[in-house]
């Protein structure tokens, strides 16, 4: 619980660094992601986190991203990039498990 609640704030943190004008680049298009997707996955202390990321299409890309460990699914989220205003808007519509709520927001530029 406390490795969802402190990847989840530092994940924020990072957006909300990286949004600022001072660090404004390039613009970014979704085209420019698609080396994101297939299926990643990697151990992240005893549980394992797996990243599924579809093809880009009409302006986004998404992924359904999972956290199991000890026989059980502890985190799931959901994640969208879209182009917005010719950068990228990144959006968190759902992040839960079965042991705590749910959050929905988002965050990226201009958020």
């Amino acid at each position: 619980m406390n490795i969802r609640k402190t990847l989840l704030s530092l994940a924020l943190l990072a957006m909300a660094a990286l949004s600022s004008s001072s660090f404004a680049g390039p613009p970014a298009k979704v085209a420019d992601l698609a080396w994101m997707t297939g299926n990643w996955a990697g151990n992240l202390g005893p549980n394992q986190l797996e990243e599924n990321w579809i093809m880009g299409e009409a302006g986004s890309i998404a992924a359904m991203v999972r956290m199991t460990g000890e026989g059980a699914t502890s985190m799931f989220e959901m994640i969208t990039i879209e182009e917005v205003d010719g950068s990228s808007d990144v959006a968190y519509p759902a992040v839960g498990s079965r042991h705590g709520g749910s959050y929905r927001g988002s965050a990226g530029n201009g958020a």
